[in-house]
Formats: C-alpha cells, structure tokens, sequence
C-alpha cells in the first residue's frame, strides 16, 4: 500500500511539472482550463493534445496561432473540427450528427518552431478521429459566395503600403473599416463576416494595402449590406457580384 501510494503522489507530480494535470475532488483538470483562452497560457504550457468536457458555463474563445497550435474554453465539437481542419463555418458541412457537449481543447506539439506548421493540426485531426470517431474531408460544393471584383477604371483610395501606424493593423466598427498594411484577404474575411456568405476573391491584387471604407450604419445592430456594396464601388473601385460557385468545403462525416 505504502507503495502504490508513493509511486500515485510521484505520478502526479510528473503530470503537474509536464503540463499541467491539476487533481480537484476527484476530477481532473488542466492548467491551460481557465475561463477565457489565452495565448499567454497556451504558449507557457507544455507540449499535449487534449479535448475534455468543459468545466466552464460560458463560451471563452479560441486562441489559435497557426503555426504552433491552438487552445479554446467551452466550445462545440463542430467548432473545434473547424479549427483543427483550418476552415471556417462558411465553409463547412455536416453529414452527421454531432455531439451536443462543449469541451476545452488544447492542441500544441514539441518544439517552438516545428519544421511543418501543420503537424499540430495533423495531431488534432487524429485526436478528434480517435476520440469521437469523426473525420473532415474537403470536397467541391457549389454554394452561393460573392465574388470581389476590382474595377480598374474607378480605383482609389487604395494606397500599397509600408507601414503599420502604432502597429495597429486594422479597425473595425459600425460604419467603418480602416486598414493598414494589410493584404487585401483582409478584406475578403471581414466581408465574410459581414455578409455571412463566403468571399471569392478575383481582384488580382498582392500587395499591402492602406484603405478606409465608411458608410451609412447609425444602428450598430443593424446591417447595411447596400450601403457597404456602394462603398466598396465608390471609394475603392471594389465590386461585389452574388453568384453560384463551386467552392472547397469541409464535409464532417462519420467513420464507417
């Protein structure tokens, strides 16, 4: 007994200097499980893939650096899927039904700068296909997007860029979005979200890029999709056009 008893408390010491097994009444929990992700946490933690029910109530987020790994407090299976495949809701599909709990995850190999960033991502998929026997697959789907297109003969207002001012890269608020020294698929995801519809970009442009777009939106809870389209055509010379195109999905599916 004496020795089961000390081989237990060395073991579990082990956990707790490896990253971060915490014994609380008989439930374990993890170091990296506090009530909103962050990368501060994730970076200080040790090497592990895990996913486990959450002990929080409320959603805190994900923190997700792509080319270490990721870490997400209360979050649904779907979501963690998405993280570990790298797409977003847009483009997602689900075949099967999933799992109405909300787990934590971590996911981070050894090493602070692996040879392949996507080994991580490679782990976790193999984590979620053990654990909930769920696997992604990417396959062709048409769906309806907008597609962004750049007019040439109305361009302006859109500066290349070399600079960061105060090093922030962007703002975002109702009515307005300024960018500086960012790429134009900066664009393209803040009109994912605004317009929930996946962004097709065919606008050419490669470089880095200082722009403001304002329009009329004095209820921040109320969208104006017109009013940023016209904005788009009027102070950048950017079209958005509704159309029908086969794009990559994640299918989420069910193993055999």
């Amino acid at each position: 007994m004496k020795l089961v008893t000390v081989l237990s408390v060395a073991m579990l010491i082990a956990s707790v200097a490896r990253g971060d097994l915490i014994n609380q009444v008989g439930t374990n929990t993890y170091s990296w499980q506090v009530a909103k992700a962050d990368f501060d946490v994730f970076y200080k933690t040790a090497a592990q893939i895990k996913i486990v029910p959450t002990k929080f109530d409320k959603d805190g987020g994900i923190a997700c650096d792509e080319r270490v790994g990721a870490v997400g407090i209360a979050q649904p299976l779907k979501e963690i899927i998405q993280i570990a495949y790298g797409k977003d809701k847009l483009r997602t599909l689900t075949s099967t039904e999933l799992p109405t709990t909300k787990y934590d995850f971590f996911a981070k190999l050894p090493g602070k700068n692996p040879v392949a960033p996507t080994r991580w991502a490679d782990a976790f998929q193999q984590k979620i296909k053990n654990q909930f026997g769920l696997v992604g697959e990417f396959e062709l789907k048409v769906t309806p997007v907008l597609v962004l297109k750049l007019k040439p003969e109305n361009i302006r207002k859109l500066e290349q860029s070399h600079a960061m001012p105060n090093g922030i890269a962007f703002t975002e608020q109702s009515g307005q979005f300024f960018c500086f020294e960012q790429p134009i698929s900066t664009l393209d995801n803040f009109l994912e979200r605004y317009f929930k519809t996946p962004i097709v970009d065919r606008t050419g442009l490669t470089n880095n890029y200082d722009y403001k777009i304002t329009w009329d939106e004095p209820v921040p809870d109320k969208p104006n999709p017109a009013g940023l389209k016209q904005a788009l055509l009027d102070q950048l010379g950017l079209e958005l056009v509704s159309t029908n195109e086969p794009i990559e999905m994640l299918v989420i599916k069910k193993l055999p």
